[in-house]
């Protein structure tokens, strides 16, 4: 079973015989619930993945692809919401498996076809309750975007 596993993730994650995972993600617009009598406006949500900095400013939503390992800068993931007199809301995940981090801190649920994922994250404070969503395609069912896709996996405790 370890064996089985191990194999699933290593043709998942070297797919082209280097380690490289490629998949789109869009921008769904945000929600805002009503706190202490006030809904917040989303101004702007700001997407940044190993070099790629990608601002959506509530407009029409594109696809955008992403290639990880990055390359391209300083490795890491940041997602940001600014709200109208509220000011920004950060959450920073660093080094090399950051966009991991930030993709398994989503809510995630299955999209419209197995390679689909929708991704919700939530900022929360005393004056604000807001989810950013976006959709990753992952362009193939195997990928490592499912919820539990590392967290199943247990190096056996010895080898015989």
């Amino acid at each position: 079973m370890h064996l089985k596993r191990a194999d699933d993730i290593s043709s998942t994650l070297f797919k082209t015989g280097d380690l490289n995972v490629s998949c789109k993600l869009k921008p769904r617009l945000p929600e805002s619930k009503i706190v202490n009598g006030q809904k917040p406006i989303v101004e702007q949500v700001n997407l940044y993945v190993d070099g790629i900095d990608e601002p959506y400013r509530m407009g029409a939503a594109f696809w955008k692809d992403y290639s990880w390992p990055g390359g391209r800068g300083t490795p890491g993931a940041r997602l940001s919401v600014a709200m109208r007199g509220l000011g920004t809301d950060t959450k920073t995940y660093n080094g090399d498996w950051a966009f991991f981090k930030l993709v398994s801190d989503a809510s995630i649920s299955r999209g419209e076809s197995s390679s689909q994922y929708n991704l919700n994250w939530f900022f929360t404070k005393n004056n604000y309750d807001v989810t950013v969503s976006y959709i990753l395609n992952a362009g193939s069912s195997r990928n490592p975007f499912s919820k539990d896709f590392f967290s199943s996996f247990n190096l056996p405790d010895k080898i015989n």
